[in-house]
């Protein structure tokens, strides 16, 4: 058996046409999405499955180590702290069991351990460590790589893509699938207009590109280049399962497609980023198709959180799954032998604003990790200014009731302090239980943050980073 599993950046689980999306803000109803809602047609959709931290590096780390993000410690995207030692990724204990292992990312650093193809996503060139990868280059290089290792006896990849993520900058030819109006002086009377939009509300990312977008007016622009992105990268996916199946390779690889996060396009006043614990982050989609072994079309209920990924995938080699490994194996309900997996989700948010929370099925309970300064909020850089926009500074504590109110619009924190109460005891536990077990402290409230205010410019945190990229450089799996 081979294994692909496909994580898309930046995919929030609502823009799927399998999960009921259609673009409400355009004449254009059809789905950006209809080779994966093939895909879910043809397999296991998971209707509740989330990410523990809501920004990139963490959440790959936290995929591909089976551990929550205060365990493995990395909290922020591109940080310049290191993973703490001990930490395995389970492409290692893959390698070690005979099983060919390949990923086609960028990201390098730890990310690199345990693949013994590590191959560069992006043309030559391009910056490491960044989202500058389209989707054909990610598709190219997978089947490159198969076509070379088609005699392997099995092999497991992993191949990111990095669209949609910000810029969303779709090929030309995607642009207008979305939206046909002129976003610059839309005829509609009626739309979410740019300029009441406080610039401050925008981030590092985004403002970089605003030359290119100079002048637009309609919010719902934006919206449609995001639904463009995950056209074009439906498609690019669609050309490697036909060339999966034209190499007569389909039905003996299990195909998992996810996301490492999701994206708020204007959701609590949050736009066309990735920050706090709400749903549009967290909630990202997570499909299994296995036709040969398990059932198709079906939706599982199950609240499954992505630590659990690394444990079902090696249950699924039939590799015995070690202790240390923090999540458990989901393997029985795509046996279809049971439909329940965890009560709770724990989550964490990165260390610029540094929240943390649990949702069950009804409820969703956030807090802060640490005390933040109001000004710190709002103008520490991270990650090359990922994070540099200004926040209202959220309420201390915030309570959803998820089952009657899935848009999170009314914080019950102040009508249900027993539930308040009960869950935060819950959290601070597992926080307190996990940090103990493998002795570390916090790293919410204990890791330094990172001096971001100090470095002058984009091109010294660049060298910086690629000092970190270098200790892996000559990595020998």
């Amino acid at each position: 058996m081979n294994i692909i599993l496909i994580v898309a950046d930046t995919l929030r689980y609502q823009n799927l046409g399998c999960n009921g999306y259609k673009p409400s803000y355009s004449d254009n109803k059809n789905s950006p999405s209809p080779r994966i809602d093939k895909l879910a047609s043809e397999g296991i959709s998971f209707n509740n499955y989330f990410t523990h931290i809501n920004c990139t590096h963490p959440s790959f780390t936290t995929i591909l180590s089976g551990r929550y993000p205060i365990s493995h410690t990395i909290i922020s995207h591109a940080s310049l702290h290191e993973i703490i030692d001990g930490v395995v990724m389970f492409p290692e204990i893959l390698r070690e069991n005979g099983v060919k292992t390949v990923a086609i990312d960028n990201m390098y650093r730890w990310f690199v351990k345990g693949f013994q193809d590590y191959i560069f996503s992006a043309d030559e060139g391009s910056l490491r460590n960044t989202f500058v990868v389209d989707a054909d280059q990610i598709t190219d290089k997978a089947i490159n790589w198969i076509k070379s290792n088609k005699d392997q006896a099995s092999f497991f990849m992993m191949l990111h893509y990095w669209d949609p993520h910000v810029p969303y900058s779709p090929p030309k030819e995607y642009e207008d699938l979305y939206y046909q109006d002129n976003p610059k002086n839309p005829t509609e009377s009626e739309y979410p207009r740019m300029q009441d939009i406080p610039p401050e509300k925008f981030d590092f990312i985004f403002k970089a590109f605003q030359r290119r977008w100079q002048g637009i007016k309609d919010l719902n622009y934006f919206k449609a280049l995001y639904d463009s992105e995950i056209k074009f990268m439906d498609n690019e996916i669609g050309r490697l399962l036909d060339f999966l199946e034209e190499s007569k390779l389909l039905d003996d690889t299990l195909i998992i497609f996810t996301a490492d996060h999701g994206e708020s396009m204007d959701e609590h006043g949050i736009y066309f980023t990735h920050v706090h614990l709400y749903e549009q982050m967290m909630h990202v989609p997570l499909i299994f198709r296995f036709p040969n072994q398990f059932q198709t079309n079906i939706r599982k209920q199950a609240l499954i959180g992505s630590v659990d990924l690394a444990p079902t995938i090696l249950e699924l080699f039939n590799i015995e799954i070690p202790d240390y490994l923090e999540g458990k194996s989901f393997l029985p309900i795509l046996k279809n032998e049971q439909d329940i997996h965890r009560d709770k989700i724990y989550m964490f948010e990165h260390e610029a604003i540094s929240r943390r929370g649990v949702r069950t099925s009804k409820w969703k309970f956030i807090k802060n990790a640490r005390e933040t300064e109001n000004n710190e909020l709002g103008s520490r850089l991270q990650a090359l200014g990922y994070i540099s926009i200004a926040l209202e500074t959220p309420e201390e504590k915030e309570l959803y009731d998820l089952e009657k109110d899935p848009n999170e619009l009314e914080n019950l924190a102040d009508k249900f302090p027993e539930i308040v109460n009960e869950l935060e005891d819950d959290l601070e536990k597992f926080v307190s239980d996990t940090c103990n077990r493998i002795e570390i402290r916090d790293p919410q409230q204990e890791q330094e943050l990172e001096p971001w205010g100090d470095i002058q410019t984009v091109k010294e945190w660049i060298a910086l980073l690629k000092e970190r990229n270098d200790n892996f450089k000559e990595y020998k799996p």
